[in-house]
């Protein structure tokens, strides 16, 4: 609100009281008293109308904040997608904690491994046609370890066969 229409709105209503007075005792004519009433009405409308349009501004504003929240909602509920696809496709890469190869390569394909000499374990690099007592992958994503009969299903990589 404007506070000087407020001041003139209360100036012309008591300056319309005081002319009414005076119009009760014939000292003015009626067209000053219209005059003076007249403009008391408009400038109280016109407050009225401000009001109004404060409150419209108001309502406004407080709509444009619940848009502002949302929005800003909807970004974090993003987030939270953008970060879990982060942590999904984590599961499906292998990370070395260290870069680089720190020896020699020991094992090739096709080499007998002894854990303590005493089995004997044969290192495959296919998985198309596995060794007797290895058990077939499984498709699908799998749980990414290892199993008894080799790897489970995550595709690709070594069967161990063991020999007693």
């Amino acid at each position: 609100m404007r506070y000087g229409l407020t001041a003139k709105q209360k100036n012309a209503a008591v300056m319309e009281r005081r002319y009414a007075d005076l119009l009760k005792r014939e000292l003015i004519a009626q067209e000053q008293y219209d005059q003076f009433r007249t403009t008391a009405e408009a400038l109280t409308a016109t407050v009225r109308a401000d009001a109004t349009d404060v409150k419209s501004a108001l309502d406004t504003v407080m709509a444009d904040e619940a848009a502002v929240k949302s929005a800003e909602e909807t970004v974090r509920a993003d987030q939270a997608v953008i970060d879990n696809a982060r942590v999904q496709l984590s599961y499906a890469t292998i990370r070395s904690p260290i870069d680089g190869r720190t020896g020699s390569l020991l094992l090739h394909e096709g080499n007998v491994v002894r854990a303590t000499g005493t089995n004997d374990s044969t290192l495959r690099g296919d998985e198309s046609d596995p060794p007797s007592g290895v058990s077939e992958p499984t498709g699908g994503g799998g749980t990414g370890g290892m199993t008894a009969g080799g790897c489970d299903g995550a595709g690709g990589g070594f069967g161990i066969q063991t020999h007693t």
